[in-house]
């Protein structure tokens, strides 16, 4: 009986050891690190290479595409994926806002073009009666200085008419070069303010690599 229990007990102990020993190897062959071969698709050595390859398609520069002016977007010309080229309009924001404001400094410049005119006949009328010895030179020079004023004026509304012409270029958003759109984050119907990004875009040429 004490003979059938010692070999009962040799029989387990050398099973036990075989089957940590083929433990041992399954986890030996499953730590073997996968062989992997980097190429670039087009190249010489990929035409050379038979078989399917997957692979990730990312390009050298991307371009985040956002608006110069806020507004509710009007129109969006282009999907995901979609090639475009420089200049293409991507997307609109409603203009008549800004329509409306160029229009006043429009009526702004006109009223200061009124007043230079004005200013300048006083001053062209004041300055023959000048050189006739009819006024002082204290009373010219405040016609000279009422002048200056209105020039200054027109000025300065003409260059208030300039930035809102320029804002309303800004309702349009344009692709600054070649590429294909790789992102979108808004709709139409949406809100936008100046400066947020709508579009990501990868500018042409873009570089294709694969890996296998």
């Amino acid at each position: 009986m004490k003979r059938d229990w010692k070999y009962t007990v040799l029989v387990i102990a050398v099973l036990t050891a075989l089957g940590l020993t083929g433990c041992g190897q399954q986890t030996q062959q499953a730590e073997q690190p996968q062989l992997v071969k980097a190429i670039q698709v087009g190249s010489e050595t990929a035409g050379t290479t038979a078989g399917t390859y997957s692979g990730t398609v990312k390009g050298r520069y991307q371009s985040n595409l956002s608006f110069q002016a806020g507004g509710r977007i009007t129109a969006r010309n282009v999907q995901l994926g979609s090639q475009v080229q420089a200049g293409d309009v991507l997307m609109t924001v409603d203009p008549k806002d800004v329509a409306q404001a160029v229009n006043q400094t429009q009526a702004q410049v006109d009223a200061a073009a009124a007043q230079l005119q004005l200013a300048q006949s006083n001053l062209t009328r004041y300055q023959q009666l000048y050189d006739m010895d009819a006024i002082s030179a204290s009373v010219l020079d405040q016609y000279q200085t009422a002048y200056d004023q209105a020039s200054a004026q027109y000025n300065q509304a003409l260059a208030a008419q300039q930035a809102q012409e320029n804002q309303l270029s800004y309702t349009q958003l344009t692709a600054d070069a070649d590429g294909v759109i790789s992102a979108v984050s808004a709709e139409v119907g949406q809100g936008t303010w100046k400066s947020r990004s709508m579009y990501r875009k990868i500018n042409w040429p873009i570089s294709q690599s694969a890996r296998t």
